[in-house]
Formats: structure tokens, sequence, C-alpha cells
């Protein structure tokens, strides 16, 4: 039975490890590569099992009064900042313990549940504390999530603090997107309670874009009311 076998295996092995040529195609049945789609969806979730029972964890994030045990490898491979911080011959290197300022807790739950599972919660309740944590730890695609998220939620009561928030955190598309919105609802914000608390310097650039979409006697009328020189700002 070991001859019969052998003979099959070599057969196998020979006929496997032929080439078989359809045109300029060149099929080599020997050799295939499988993807396994869920591997990797199933290797991080067990990593955030791990974490979550503190399991291989090799350092501790301190937010405020809030501990966060990690693993290093996943935090440097989803943040540059924190493999600069752990590979790049800083302090931080060799402590188990490491403070993090600049950052809220809550931001900092999100974004390490982010690094391990690939998903993100984003809120008007969350957003203004998660973006600029996503900033501030090199996150670009929980930075584009908060982007998108605000974008979403432009109306005109909001467009001229979501186009400030965008512009503070060097986000330049979603203060593209606010501004041109700003541009095409003049009318309607311009009746709005954060138009009102504009200060002179942002109500003059505001108000002398040429895109805006409202007639120079209407800018005269604003620029009225707020006790400025009209017809210096406004060339008249």
């Amino acid at each position: 039975m070991d001859g019969e076998d052998d003979y099959y295996t070599n057969s196998y092995c020979v006929k496997s490890n032929q080439k078989w040529q359809s045109g300029n195609m060149n099929t080599d049945f020997g050799d295939m590569s499988f993807m396994m789609l869920d591997y990797i969806k199933e290797a991080m979730k067990s990593m955030d099992m791990m974490r979550g029972h503190h399991m291989l964890t090799d350092v501790v994030l301190e937010v405020g009064t809030e501990l966060f045990h990690a693993h290093r490898v996943v935090l440097a491979a989803a943040s540059p900042y924190f493999k600069a911080m752990f590979t790049g011959g800083l302090k931080e290197c060799d402590m188990q313990r490491v403070k993090l300022q600049g950052v809220s807790a809550t931001a900092m739950a999100r974004l390490i549940h982010f690094m391990y599972t690939g998903k993100i919660r984003v809120t008007e309740n969350t957003v203004c504390q998660l973006l600029p944590a996503a900033t501030m730890l090199q996150v670009p695609n929980v930075i584009q999530a908060c982007c998108d998220f605000l974008e979403r939620q432009l109306d005109p009561s909001n467009a001229i603090g979501i186009a400030s928030f965008a512009e503070q955190h060097g986000c330049q598309d979603l203060y593209k997107k606010a501004n041109q919105y700003i541009e095409r609802h003049f009318s309607q914000i311009c009746q709005e309670e954060e138009f009102l608390q504009l200060s002179c310097i942002q109500l003059i650039t505001l108000i002398k874009k040429d895109e805006l979409n409202v007639q120079d006697g209407r800018k005269f009328t604003m620029l009225s009311s707020s006790g400025l020189d009209t017809t210096k700002i406004l060339g008249i």
C-alpha cells in the first residue's frame, strides 16, 4: 500500500507542477494564494478581548483619572504619534505608564476602541472632543469620520462655528465646504446667533467676499448696524 500511495503522491506532484499555457496567460496550478477575509477581523477581535482582560498589555495610558491598558504595537500601528513615542528614543519608550495631556478620557476610550476594531461612533456630544484628539494623535480615519459627520450637520445655525472649528484643527476640506455653505445660505445665517457673535474683523472678512450670495445693499445695512465705516470697507 505504501508503494501505491507513493505512486499517487508522486503523480500528483508531477501534474501539479505542470504549467498550462492559454494564449499569453500562464497559470500555475501548483501555486495558489488564499485570502482569509475574516482573519484580520478575528485576530483584532481577539486582541481587543485581551486588552479588556489586561492580557499581554505592555502600557497603561493615564488620561485624567482614567487608565487605559493597551498593546504598544497596536497603538503604534494605528497612530504615528504613538509610533514616534514608543520607537523614537523618547523617555516613554521605557515607561510602563504614560500620562497624556490635551485629550479627554471619553475621546481616548473611543480612539482606542477604533484602533482595535476599526469602528468609531461620532455624535454631536463627542465630536468636539474627538476631532481634536484624533488630530493630536494623528488618526486620519477618525479625523475624516468627524469631518464627514460635521459636514452632514451643516445648517444656518452652526455653519460659522463649524468653519471656525475646521480651520482651528487644519481640516481644510471641511473648512472649504463650510464656507461654501455660508456663501450660499448667507441670508439665513445672518439671522442666527452665531452671526451676531462675530467680531468686527470676522464680520468684515465675511461680508467682503465676492462669492457671498447677497446684494451690496444688504451688506451695507449689515455693516451700518455694526457702527463701522461702510463706505470705506466696501469701497463705495
